[in-house]
């Protein structure tokens, strides 16, 4: 039962990460086309997009700030990589199927798979 937990739990965090991904990825093209800035679309992307951006845009260097949104976007990529197949390992500890020695290596696995996933998409961003 605690098992079902966990996975329904997992597979929460990555839809709304896949969905919200999509919200980034639709507020960025909007911010290339001229689009009604009273549309109540436009205005409900911004509000779903911009607190996080605005975050984003703080916490950078100066020299990188204006590639907020691109940034964001990676973040939630990373999350929806890593935070699934965490919250997975730990349930697995919780419930006794796994060791604790397997869940800290699985976390570095995650970890390393969401970093790995960050660098291909820099360094494409770079190619292109």
């Amino acid at each position: 039962m605690g098992n079902l937990w966990f996975e329904g739990a997992a597979t929460a965090l990555c839809w709304g990460g896949f969905l919200y991904k999509w919200v980034i990825l639709i507020a960025i093209f909007m911010t290339w086309v001229n689009a009604d800035p009273y549309n109540p679309l436009v205005l409900r992307l911004q509000a779903l997009t911009h607190p996080f951006w605005e975050f984003c845009y703080r916490h950078l260097p100066v020299s990188i700030r204006h590639l907020n949104a691109y940034v964001s976007l990676l973040v939630v990529m990373f999350l929806q990589i890593v935070l699934p197949a965490t919250l997975l390992s730990i349930g697995g500890w919780l419930l006794g199927s796994t060791e604790m020695e397997a869940v800290l290596l699985q976390g570095l696995g995650h970890l390393l798979q969401g970093v790995s996933f960050i660098l291909q998409s820099l360094f494409m961003f770079m190619i292109l």
